[in-house]
């Protein structure tokens, strides 16, 4: 088949699929309890990026399976970039679902142990970026900081609780009030 007509109608679909990620996105922020956006590149920004990218995607590999595969995790970049932009926030129920759709496809595609080399390099190369930064810039980098910072010290939360809090995100922490603990918070009480 042709690749333009692939790209063009593979375009028309990225700006659907574009526009049901800006859909779940303001269905992801009313859930979080944050407001959803209205400006012209808040809502039109998906459909219009996940169309020129779906088309380019068409073009590059046609009419196979593996434009698909392609286009699904082209369309989570896209809602986590807008998303990210629009509330700070990169959402985890985003992004656990799609790591563990990358690592079943890895293991069905590639070698077993390609996707876990691949996983422990990019985590060598974001530790290095950290390192790096920090030791650059005299400040923490890639904003692990921020979120240990976002968990508050109190009376019996100690170090293991803390990072409990911020494997599971600061969340979890704002439930547990002054005086309570992970294990025993006090019931009905607002931190």
């Amino acid at each position: 088949m042709n690749h333009v007509l692939v790209a063009v109608g593979w375009g028309i679909i990225g700006a659907a699929a574009g526009w049901l990620a800006r859909w779940g996105s303001v269905k992801l922020a009313l859930l979080e309890g944050l407001e959803p956006g209205h400006r012209p590149w808040q809502v039109w920004g998906p459909p219009i990026l996940t169309a020129i990218i779906f088309a380019g995607l068409g073009y590059v590999f046609g009419a196979e399976l593996l434009l698909l595969l392609r286009s699904v995790f082209a369309l989570v970049l896209v809602q986590v970039i807008f998303f990210d932009f629009e509330h700070r926030l990169i959402l985890d129920r985003v992004l656990f679902p799609s790591i563990a759709l990358a690592l079943v496809v890895s293991l069905l595609e590639n070698p077993w142990w390609a996707g876990l080399a691949t996983g422990i390099g990019a985590g060598l190369l974001f530790t290095f970026l950290a390192v790096a930064g920090a030791f650059l810039f005299k400040t923490e980098a890639l904003g692990v900081r921020a979120v240990l910072r976002s968990v508050p010290r109190r009376r019996g939360f100690d170090r293991r609780h803390r990072l409990a809090a911020f494997i599971e995100g600061h969340d979890r922490v704002r439930s547990i009030p002054r005086g309570g603990s992970a294990d025993r918070p006090v019931p009905n009480a607002i931190a």
